[in-house]
């Protein structure tokens, strides 16, 4: 996965996974991003450094199926078996 600043063509960082990141998304306020990648994590990043902040294993997360609460305070999930979680953030 790959960080690029956008007008700059500026590659900001890039993180290595084992598999595929299915699922990308910026926090409402744009200082963080979530992905879940084909080992069944949900990973937390800071954009700016590409420092990982937390990671949550999860099974089978839906693709696009992550978002954040308008205030960013939460990330709600779900999975295929149609459950949902919430993690504070």
């Amino acid at each position: 996965m790959c960080l690029w600043e956008v007008g700059r063509q500026f590659l900001r960082w890039t993180k290595d996974f084992q598999g595929f990141v299915s699922v990308v998304v910026f926090s409402p306020n744009g200082k963080q991003l979530v992905t879940y990648d084909a080992g069944n994590w949900i990973r937390l990043w800071e954009v700016e450094t590409g420092k990982e902040l937390h990671r949550w294993a999860h099974p089978q997360v839906t693709q696009n199926q992550l978002i954040f609460s308008p205030d960013g305070r939460f990330l709600a999930s779900s999975e295929r078996r149609g459950k949902r979680l919430e993690f504070g953030q």
